[in-house]
């Protein structure tokens, strides 16, 4: 279990982004259905964002919709929302755009909603890190939000916000696939600090679950053609011949078992990088899509599990256990004829479409 909001909860929490972006999303229906039955499963902590999907059909009007008709579940939930994009995906700062955005996802919520933990898209580079912080935390002293998340900061930055406000949660992209933070100091620096960590793609958007294995199997106009991992020529290296098959029980593993883990993850580098260079690009024209360490822009499809962090650093594989990560429920479609707790299909349309790595010299 994990402790948020001083309740224990499932490490496993619901990333909505897939109910309500691109062209398979299911019908409403269907969504209501996933979110019930995540819920009943115990997993409460769901991660909704202004932009997953149309002004007019996200994940927020998808939840007015929800709670309505379904009302005994809106006070379960702890709900983290990511606003204060711009209509291109890039991150907006400004305190009067973030308080609008604020209060457009109030507004989309309806008023049996609330927003339990709230996250701008990304830190705006341009804009005074105590600045934004303060934005957020005029708005939890209003009572328009319970509290303040961090998505994608490294661990320099997460210091600096906690000396300058309460910092709910903070959220990163991590699997065997992307161990980045096991070794940039952001999973050690939350657990220093106490701060859960959302932790979200666990299974490489679909490739460690055999669903992604060539380029054709990712549907048209799906993002992640856009980023370079997903590409013909790097996907050849990325899969293995005998594909990476999900697990969704809990599984204890030897130290020799989690030894091989670790050397499959050393031999078999990743090739490409995870996102492309639109929009990628700090004042300096330094691209921000390699190395670790804060991103300033992104799109909004990033599906969420809690985990929990306690311990120091060994192999990836064996921190990636050490540190809790205890499901991969953030990755599924959630319309499997058997409900949510099936593999993803391949057709998850959400990706970030800008950066989530910032070199370490643009550390803010």
């Amino acid at each position: 279990m994990v402790k948020l909001w001083n309740q224990d909860i499932s490490s496993m929490g619901y990333g909505m982004a897939s109910l309500t972006v691109g062209a398979n999303a299911p019908s409403e229906e269907q969504a209501f259905s996933c979110l019930r039955t995540a819920a009943d499963l115990g997993c409460l902590v769901w991660n909704a964002g202004e932009f997953y999907g149309s002004p007019t059909h996200n994940s927020l009007t998808l939840l007015n919709h929800f709670f309505a008709k379904y009302p005994e579940y809106a006070d379960k939930v702890i709900l983290n929302v990511k606003g204060a994009a711009r209509p291109d995906f890039t991150v907006n700062g400004d305190p009067e755009f973030v308080k609008s955005s604020v209060d457009n996802c109030l507004a989309l919520l309806g008023e049996k909603g609330k927003i339990s933990m709230y996250e701008t898209a990304r830190i705006d580079a341009n804009m005074p890190l105590e600045t934004q912080l303060n934005t957020l935390k005029t708005l939890k002293d209003q009572g328009k939000i319970a509290g303040i998340a961090l998505t994608e900061v490294n661990a320099e930055t997460i210091r600096k916000a906690a000396k300058v406000v309460d910092i709910a949660a903070v959220e990163v992209e991590l699997s065997v696939w992307c161990t980045d933070p096991l070794h940039n100091s952001i999973l050690t620096t939350c657990a220093e600090l106490g701060i859960p960590v959302m932790s979200y793609c666990p299974l490489g958007r679909g490739v460690l679950t055999g669903s992604v294995v060539t380029a054709d199997d990712i549907p048209q106009g799906d993002y992640r053609h856009l980023f370079p991992r997903y590409q013909a020529e790097n996907l050849g290296q990325n899969r293995s011949p005998e594909h990476i098959r999900e697990n969704i029980a809990t599984v204890a593993l030897a130290d020799a078992e989690m030894a091989l883990i670790d050397s499959i993850i050393a031999n078999n580098p990743v090739a490409g990088d995870r996102f492309n260079a639109h929009g990628t690009y700090d004042s300096q024209h330094r691209h921000l899509g390699k190395s670790g360490g804060d991103s300033h822009q992104h799109s909004p499809f990033l599906n969420n599990m809690i985990m929990h962090i306690d311990g120091v650093d060994r192999g990836a594989a064996s921190e990636i256990e050490r540190f809790g990560v205890a499901g991969i429920f953030s990755e599924f479609t959630g319309v499997s004829a058997g409900g949510i707790l099936n593999p993803p299909i391949g057709t998850l349309p959400g990706i970030d479409t800008a950066t989530e790595r910032h070199a370490a010299a643009n550390m803010r």
